[in-house]
């Protein structure tokens, strides 16, 4: 409910978040306090802060001990991870990540062959990058991404956030694809379509509940994964190759 405000504030102040409008705006739930330099607020038990940029993130998510928080993991072309989320109009998926390569940017997805769920797709012959939910090409007209890009994109039903702003709306059917979305690749029924390119953050909901919330991490031996603050899981490469990363400061 917190980000859907702070989207709605963003769409209506151009992409912008000023954290003291947005709360003198009648936003602020119940149990607002202040911490230091955030703000944090708490919903039952889901307590998360409020950044100053308007971004949301949990307040206590604690890594498992030996665990090394990673500012990204980075595909080389090889490497996917399954999230374990069956792509249908009920899921809502949300990717920080930073373009390497225009022409193999696939960062998450499923595809069964004719509906699709999924972020950061090179639309052929366009030079733009899309985004697809059900039949449809939600194509960042417009908004265009380059190379060496850092960018934060949502579909959610068929509403398109790109940086915390709305930039489109399509009315996909209703569908159901059967198969559990990739990050770092689009999951198709006879291949995978591989990606190069960074992922920060992966944010996954279903009937709007969150379901998978992935950090990048290295596990206690040393190992690249994706780490959910959900399940408490860690989240493997499911192809080959390693990985690569950065060390969070």
């Amino acid at each position: 409910e917190i980000e859907r405000k702070i989207l709605e504030y963003k769409t209506v102040h151009d992409g912008e978040f000023n954290i003291e409008e947005f709360f003198e705006d009648d936003n602020l739930l119940e149990g607002f306090t202040k911490n230091t330099e955030e703000y944090s607020l708490a919903n039952n038990s889901y307590k998360f802060y409020i950044n100053e940029d308007g971004t949301v993130r949990e307040k206590e998510y604690k890594l498992p001990d030996g665990y090394i928080e990673c500012e990204y993991l980075e595909s080389t072309g090889t490497q996917y991870i399954d999230t374990g989320i069956i792509g249908k109009s009920d899921v809502a998926i949300e990717a920080k990540f930073q373009v390497l390569d225009l022409a193999k940017t696939r960062t998450m997805g499923v595809t069964d062959g004719t509906n699709r769920l999924s972020l950061v797709l090179p639309n052929a012959g366009t030079g733009y990058l899309v985004n697809q939910i059900g039949t449809i090409n939600d194509i960042l007209t417009s908004h265009q991404l380059n190379v060496g890009d850092i960018a934060t994109t949502k579909q959610d039903g068929g509403d398109l956030y790109l940086n915390g702003k709305l930039i489109n709306t399509v009315f996909p059917a209703t569908f159901n694809t059967n198969m559990t979305l990739y990050v770092f690749a689009q999951h198709a029924k006879k291949m995978v379509s591989w990606d190069i390119s960074r992922v920060y953050n992966i944010k996954i909901w279903e009937n709007n509940a969150l379901v998978r919330n992935f950090i990048p991490c290295l596990d206690d031996t040393g190992v690249p994964c994706m780490y959910d603050t959900v399940t408490k899981q860690p989240f493997y490469n499911k192809g080959t190759g390693t990985f690569k990363y950065e060390l969070k400061d």
